[in-house]
């Protein structure tokens, strides 16, 4: 009984609103999930996720067209591990544009952004934060000083990336270089004594587009 439940609250919309929830506190933007479901195995699978506005000229954000999140108690075998022992993603789209505090925006996704820039050779330039006035922090509902959330950590999660588009933007939406049909594996090799990291990309195509006024 308690298995049929968790397999049938899966799908439920109060079930969807809450990985909502959870996937823009984890990011610190609105996000719209269009459908969750689980396997026999109870793993989850998120359909048509995207954050408000990706689908305009310039917006840093992500759109994804499924996720499937894979459990294991044994990985909580492992020092520092949780349950959530693998993350497959596939047909995503990144969307990176230069943040008023210098760096790319979505900011919990720069080491996402760091890696993707080294691995494809893509060698952007510095964003140096901007002279605007710096605006006064947010407030939660309750009028409390909310904090940014934490940027997103790779380590000892396995992480498979199939056709994914990451797009670097100008400040005036043009864009700064592409990397298309990109493909990413991470995963943890247990060796005598220690773990190291498995690390693999490729992408089908590469563009890059600096001028003077590259991110005017």
């Amino acid at each position: 009984i308690g298995y049929v439940g968790l397999f049938m609250i899966a799908r439920t919309d109060g079930f969807r609103a809450y990985v909502e929830g959870k996937v823009a506190e984890r990011l610190g933007m609105r996000v719209k999930v269009g459908e969750t479901r689980a396997d026999i195995g109870l793993n989850i699978m998120v359909r048509d996720v995207a954050t408000d506005g990706i689908n305009q000229r310039g917006a840093a954000g992500f759109r994804m067209g499924e996720a499937r999140l894979k459990w294991t108690f044994r990985s909580l075998l492992r020092r520092g591990a949780g349950p959530l022992a693998a993350v497959e993603l596939s047909n995503v789209y990144l969307s990176f544009a230069p943040s008023e505090k210098g760096g790319w925006a979505p900011a919990t996704l720069n080491p996402v952004a760091s890696l993707l820039e080294k691995w494809s050779g893509a060698q952007l330039p510095s964003i140096e934060p901007s002279r605007a006035p710096e605006e006064a922090p947010a407030k939660s509902d309750e009028g409390e000083e909310k904090t940014p959330p934490p940027e997103l950590t790779l380590d000892r999660l396995e992480l498979s990336v199939r056709n994914a588009r990451v797009t670097w933007w100008r400040k005036d939406g043009d864009e700064l270089a592409v990397v298309d049909g990109a493909r990413l594996d991470i995963k943890p090799v247990e060796l005598p004594g220690r773990e190291m990291m498995y690390y693999r990309f490729d992408a089908r195509s590469k563009a890059l587009s600096i001028s003077p006024r590259c991110l005017a």
